[in-house]
């Protein structure tokens, strides 16, 4: 009888085949830690919009929870949306965005510009929820993070919370792209999420790059820096931002501002975007707050420098931008603090 009430059921049972429940509680026993984060992103390879982060604390040991959680990039849609929308209600989840826009991955390379916004998340996780280890998929974790911190290779098919964070992550961006995609039509964001699509680039061909393009990707870098457009790229850019006048690129994340709440989940869902400053009342380290002021002086630089051209001095798509040092923490198998 025993056995029949704690057995997972047979779809539980395939999905912890693969899913580890135990590695957040092993972290945390290793290192007399309470709270544990995953953490992870959406949106490094397209040529256009953001790239969005989403740090989650959760409980694990819930089957009803995390029912159906696994890397976000298997799931349907509809299923993306619905476990996302279980999370949020969830009053034992807490759920912390980051949001790094174009401009800010055109100024300091994509990779800076993943670790700013998964940093962001982490800063975001409402008070109550503040981590004491942070799991992050993939390779690297970004060097100003305060917490422990451990870098795990296809974490978002092995970690709960990592994988929670992948489907919050893309749910979020999946969002803003239909928005842009009403911002700036013609492009398929919809459709596509600014990834580079046969459609994708047959509306670049045509239409030329709107203000939400990321200049230093290719294969808009070369075209661009070739001259490729001209008056036809030009003259689309100018028309998608005029048709847009009250939502600029910025401003399409309205509902997600900067250090904004999710009314809905009473302050457990909190978004850092856009941002020089977290919100009130939130803890930073001084490394963070460096880093984002750093940002911020290379998004006035752009600005400064808009009359040069589409690719202006100092916007290599490897460059890190005035005052950032680039910084690529060793991959390591320990668990180390940052």
């Amino acid at each position: 009888v025993l056995l029949a009430v704690t057995r997972p059921s047979a779809a539980l049972s395939r999905q912890l085949s693969t899913m580890d429940r135990g590695i957040e509680a092993r972290v945390l026993a290793q290192l007399g830690c309470k709270t544990c984060a995953g953490v992870d992103e959406a949106g490094r390879g397209p040529l256009a919009g953001p790239v969005v982060a989403a740090a989650v604390v959760m409980p694990v040991e819930d089957d009803a929870l995390i029912k159906g959680i696994t890397d976000s990039k298997v799931l349907k849609e509809a299923d993306r949306e619905a476990i996302f929308e279980r999370l949020r209600a969830d009053a034992r989840v807490g759920i912390g965005v980051g949001i790094v826009d174009h401009a800010t991955i055109d100024e300091i390379n994509i990779l800076q510009a993943t670790m700013l916004a998964m940093q962001r998340a982490v800063d975001a996780l409402p008070n109550t929820f503040q981590p004491d280890v942070v799991l992050i998929d993939g390779p690297r974790v970004p060097a100003t993070l305060a917490q422990h911190s451990q870098p795990l290779v296809k974490g978002d098919a092995k970690c709960f919370s990592i994988a929670a964070a992948s489907i919050v992550a893309k749910v979020t961006r999946d969002r803003l792209m239909v928005e842009l995609d009403e911002a700036f039509p013609g492009y398929g964001f919809r459709n596509h999420a600014g990834y580079g699509t046969k459609a994708h680039v047959a509306a670049l061909h045509r239409l030329g790059p709107c203000p939400e393009h990321r200049t230093s990707f290719n294969p808009l870098r070369t075209w661009l820096a070739s001259g490729w457009g001209g008056a036809q790229a030009a003259s689309a850019a100018s028309a998608a931002s005029t048709a847009s006048a009250g939502a600029a690129p910025a401003k399409v994340v309205c509902s997600l501002a900067s250090g904004s709440d999710d009314a809905a989940t009473g302050g457990r869902l909190r978004t850092l975007a856009y941002a020089e400053q977290p919100p009130v009342g939130h803890k930073q380290s001084a490394a963070s707050k460096r880093k984002l002021a750093a940002a911020a002086a290379t998004s006035a630089k752009r600005k400064a420098a808009a009359t040069l051209g589409p690719v202006a001095a100092g916007h290599e798509a490897t460059g890190i931008g005035a005052g950032t040092t680039a910084t690529t923490p060793r991959r390591s198998a320990r668990l180390r603090k940052s």
